[in-house]
């Protein structure tokens, strides 16, 4: 758009004068910046890459076939109560659509619908996975299509699907105890950004970290940890033999490599995990502003604490409990 600029008759002058050099680069200064076009970033959070490949950009929704891409596209801009976590819940099975699981499972999704009634739940079949995957990654799609065991499959995607629409990830055995807008209270204010929860403490006094339900806002960093480490893993399996994939899948993708990264994580902000202050805690810690880690029970309720002993106040903190039918052994 052209932009008429009259100038006063002093100004014209003053140019005309011994600082007449001067005066034009203002002026050249002046104009551009009338004339400049601002190019703001998207506030999406759909709008950084990673080195996995990821291209996170505005999509036209109606160029997806996938329904499950186009609710999670879709969805309300909303977010769990004290988080800047979508209200969007991601589970994925083989049936082509839930309609066809087991009852048992049915009656599992059920509770995360029941207890979420306006939240976006979204199911991802295999075909939805593939299209995911092939536009969202598509520097990743042919190596990820030659992954020989589908539990890696599995975990990775669980971890890419928040990574690119945040949310809340529970697998298809899980069952929601408690609506996930009670599982942040007493933090009004805060912006929280990950939900991760402990599954057991071992005997040397480490921990490791569940990840068969977690929530999380997009593009975290702990996510693109945990996505580039699986991939640099994979990389280095490439001419091993399948029966040390099937043998070392919780360190390949599962919660070993989940809780190396998690911890990895918490380093890089100077916090280390105290075995002494952190381990039997009974209610949630918060980390840094962003970050909180969940006691046993709030996502793993009824599993055996170790030997440490479980309170009465902390049940109040049972969101989740997972059903263990262990379907994925000896895929």
């Amino acid at each position: 758009m052209a932009i008429d600029i009259i100038l006063p008759k002093r100004i014209i002058n003053r140019i005309m004068g011994k600082r007449k050099y001067i005066s034009i680069l203002l002026i050249l200064l002046i104009l551009l910046l009338c004339t400049k076009q601002l190019v703001l970033p998207n506030p999406s959070p759909l709008n950084s890459s990673t080195k996995t490949g990821a291209q996170i950009h505005d999509f036209n929704i109606d160029s997806f076939s996938s329904l499950a891409i186009k609710k999670a596209l879709d969805r309300p801009r909303m977010f769990i109560n004290n988080t800047i976590i979508p209200t969007l819940i991601h589970q994925t099975w083989r049936a082509e659509s839930i309609t066809q699981l087991h009852p048992d499972l049915t009656k599992y999704v059920e509770t995360f619908q029941d207890k979420n009634p306006y939240y976006t739940y979204v199911y991802w079949n295999d075909d939805d996975i593939d299209e995911f995957i092939q536009r969202f990654f598509p520097t990743s799609y042919q190596q990820f299509k030659t992954i020989p065991v589908a539990v890696i499959k599995a975990d990775l995607f669980r971890y890419m699907v928040v990574y690119i629409f945040g949310g809340i990830y529970a697998d298809i055995d899980c069952i929601c105890l408690k609506p996930a807008d009670t599982w942040v209270e007493g933090y009004e204010g805060h912006e929280i950004q990950e939900l991760i929860g402990v599954e057991f403490y071992v005997n040397d006094g480490g921990v490791q970290f569940l990840q068969w339900a977690f929530a999380s806002a997009p593009n975290t960093i702990f996510l693109k940890l945990v996505i580039d480490g699986i991939w640099a893993r994979l990389d280095s399996l490439h001419e091993t033999p399948i029966e040390f994939w099937n043998k070392e899948v919780v360190a390949i993708s599962g919660p070993v490599i989940w809780s190396q990264q998690f911890l990895f994580y918490l380093g890089t902000k100077g916090i280390y995990w105290d075995v002494q202050a952190f381990n039997g805690f009974q209610v949630p810690k918060l980390f840094t502003n962003k970050t909180m880690v969940l006691p046993v029970t709030s996502f793993a309720a009824g599993r055996d604490h170790n030997g440490y002993e479980i309170l009465e106040e902390e049940l109040q903190y049972s969101f989740i409990q997972h059903r263990f039918l262990g379907s994925w052994k000896g895929d």
